[in-house]
């Protein structure tokens, strides 16, 4: 009876570290790939199935221009004003339209998250340059920089404002479908 009860305690904890194990994100969960994924969440997929994989967004709020829902596996920052932004924490992110689908994945002052080429937020514009060459468009904005790949469907966003953490480096990383 001993005997049967340590088996069936030993089988118990087995089956535990096997659903740990499949639960953790693999090393294939943490590379970008341009007009495709970032991690687990891809272009083009429904909302619902990176939830399935991911769990629940941790908070949800309006992208800009009515771009449709920004939802973040990360904690976000409530602004005085009442709106969301992310702040400076990092993690994974999603720009969900209407219907459900994910038209963006972004990855937030998070490197874990890579490219092929060994790029992720906190590498310099140059190494990103010198990787994948000139951008075909810059975007200038408030307190950063945007050098997009449009083609290859990806963006790189640059810290200007020397106060920002991450000042000259990569803070964001979007993938999208290319534009051609």
């Amino acid at each position: 009876m001993v005997v049967l009860a340590r088996l069936g305690m030993a089988a118990c904890i087995v089956l535990a570290i096997a659903g740990i194990a499949r639960a953790q994100l693999g090393a294939d969960d943490f590379l970008i790939v341009p007009g495709q994924r970032i991690g687990p969440v891809r272009v083009g997929m429904a909302l619902t199935d990176a939830e399935t994989r991911m769990g629940a967004p941790k908070s949800a709020f309006p992208a800009a221009n009515n771009q449709g829902t920004i939802n973040t596996w990360f904690a976000t920052v409530r602004n005085r004003d009442g709106t969301m932004s992310m702040g400076s924490t990092g993690g994974l992110y999603a720009v969900v339209d209407a219907a459900g689908v994910i038209r963006q994945a972004g990855v937030h002052y998070d490197p874990r998250f890579v490219t092929a080429t060994h790029l992720h937020t906190g590498v310099s514009e140059a190494a990103v340059r010198s990787a994948l060459g000139e951008p075909s468009n810059v975007y200038n904005e408030h307190g950063y920089h945007e050098l997009a790949y449009v083609m290859a469907g990806i963006t790189f966003s640059v810290v200007d404002d020397r106060k920002t953490r991450g000042y000259q480096s990569v803070y964001e990383i979007v993938v999208y479908a290319p534009q051609h």
